[in-house]
């Protein structure tokens, strides 16, 4: 029997070693997919880091590409800024005679809207004389032919000869104010 105790015990410790080891196994199959896990991670974090150096280093070159393109646009703004201290009189100077011209501008521009408003009051009144005289052209001309007869009669009349007894019934006029009027005679 005490093979059998032997054996018991053997075979009781066995089985404690067994799960014991099995215990083991699956503690170690753990953290191998742990370790798996760090692994996978590690590399994923390497491989970040190793993009975030290579733009680090892209960054780095970019800044020094723009620090000298910084250098270079301060070098080129110096004459710039010497350029302005000597022109900013002369640009005083001539927005001074900007705003002289810009007020002589609006006082004529206003003499011009002024010297506008007059010629339209102006046609405006040319426009009412020409109607009238449209309306009333024929009139005109009837009266011009009026003055022209007139004109012609008097010159006919003058061009006549009076009798001698025209000068006497002047005379008599002159002394005989108050009587009636001697009708004057023409010869034909």
């Amino acid at each position: 029997m005490a093979d059998e105790d032997q054996n018991r015990d053997y075979k009781a410790e066995w089985m404690r070693e067994r799960e014991r080891l099995a215990k083991l196994w699956a503690a170690f199959e753990s953290q191998e997919r742990e370790l798996r896990s760090l692994k996978d991670r590690i590399e994923g974090a390497e491989r970040t880091i190793a993009d975030k150096d290579r733009l680090i280093v892209s960054l780095k070159d970019l800044v020094e590409a723009r620090d000298r393109s910084n250098r270079n646009y301060e070098l080129e703004l110096i004459p710039l800024r010497n350029a302005r201290a000597e022109v900013a009189p002369k640009i005083e100077a001539l927005t001074r005679e900007l705003q002289i011209e810009k007020e002589r501008f609006a006082k004529l521009f206003g003499l011009a809207e002024d010297l506008d408003e007059e010629l339209r009051r102006r046609q405006r009144e040319i426009e009412v004389r020409d109607e009238w005289f449209r309306t009333n052209v024929g009139v005109l001309r009837r009266m011009d032919a009026a003055i022209q007869e007139r004109e012609r009669m008097l010159s006919e009349l003058r061009h006549r000869e009076y009798r001698p007894a025209y000068k006497a019934t002047l005379e008599r006029l002159g002394r005989d104010e108050e009587g009636p009027a001697p009708e004057l005679s023409r010869t034909p």
